[in-house]
């Protein structure tokens, strides 16, 4: 008899002693077989959703709308039978504990235990030079002066970039014309993860470092895949304009944007003058200012002085 996901994923979670993600249960079924016993799919059709995400949205939706439902659901996107947890007798805490371990564990298999936050930079460069011909640079928080006591300080972005539009003479004519600027700042932060438990801090943080720019993004390599986190993400997305991009560490230019940055057209000229007292920004700045003393259909002479300062190889 032909299983289905939901079938699946309780053979996995039944042989179990702690909860598992999406992506562990499907290992788990192929490392046992179970997946072969699988319906066919329609060649046709094909499978929308990867395997460990159509798991993770059929367990959601039998939880949502099934009373009985034998699965739960514990946090950061982790689920489990109710069965286990009655037999075990198990509180909630020690639920969580089983969870942690689960993470633990998770971490350790796919590596993401070993990457830090600072080795994200680099594949994240790759991708906006790749994506957007964007120039972008890791910005120091501790250079930065030290302020009158009882001064604020104004904490940096982790990243900056910045994308010169090209217009041949008419354009650039008409663009000078209309006030239109030919140049655009983003503002990027960077976490190795990004769940229920960490979004306001990380999120908020995003906000008050890079809300200057004309795009503001939230980086992350992990992003809890839950229904639930998706729609706190959304939510968060349309009040506060801040884009959120998945990173693909092994394969920058694969990445995937979450929900898109919503653009301004205008930078915050206040912030980013506070924002100056960082030593690393404010040399950005300044480069980005000579580049743009170049004539903007002087194409090749903005390219390799923006490829100089940034580093970037031919």
């Amino acid at each position: 008899m032909a299983l289905t996901f939901l079938g699946l994923a309780e053979k996995v979670l039944s042989g179990s002693d702690k909860p598992m993600k999406g992506r562990q249960i499907w290992i788990e079924a192929e490392a046992q077989g179970y997946h072969t016993q699988l319906p066919a799919i329609d060649p046709k059709r094909g499978m929308r959703l990867t395997p460990w995400s159509s798991i993770e949205a059929q367990i959601y939706v039998s939880i949502k709308k099934e009373e009985d439902s034998v699965f739960i659901k514990t946090s950061r996107g982790y689920f489990w039978l109710k069965e286990k947890v009655k037999d075990l007798n198990l509180k909630e805490s020690q639920i969580e504990e089983r969870a942690d371990k689960s993470e633990e564990e998770h971490d350790k298999s796919t590596g993401l235990d070993t990457i830090k936050e600072k080795d994200l930079h680099r594949p994240l460069a790759e991708y906006l030079f790749d994506t957007h011909k964007m120039y972008s640079k890791t910005i120091n928080a501790n250079a930065v002066s030290k302020t009158k006591k009882g001064g604020m300080e104004w904490g940096t972005p982790d990243m900056v970039g910045v994308v010169f539009r090209e217009y041949n003479r008419t354009l650039q004519k008409l663009s000078s014309q209309l006030n239109i600027t030919d140049v655009e700042l983003w503002a990027f932060e960077l976490k190795r993860k990004l769940n229920m438990s960490n979004l306001t801090e990380y999120f908020f943080q995003t906000v008050s470092n890079s809300s200057w720019a004309n795009e503001s993004w939230l980086v992350a390599m992990d992003i809890q895949d839950d229904p639930d986190f998706k729609l706190e993400l959304q939510r968060l997305n349309q009040v506060f304009k801040i884009g959120i991009l998945q990173l693909n560490y092994e394969t920058p230019i694969e990445s995937e944007i979450i929900f898109p940055a919503i653009k301004k057209n205008q930078l915050e000229l206040d912030t980013m003058n506070k924002l100056a007292k960082n030593k690393e920004f404010e040399e950005f700045l300044q480069h980005v200012s000579t580049i743009l003393d170049i004539p903007n259909d002087n194409h090749k002479g903005r390219e390799t002085m923006a490829k100089g300062y940034f580093k970037i190889k031919s």
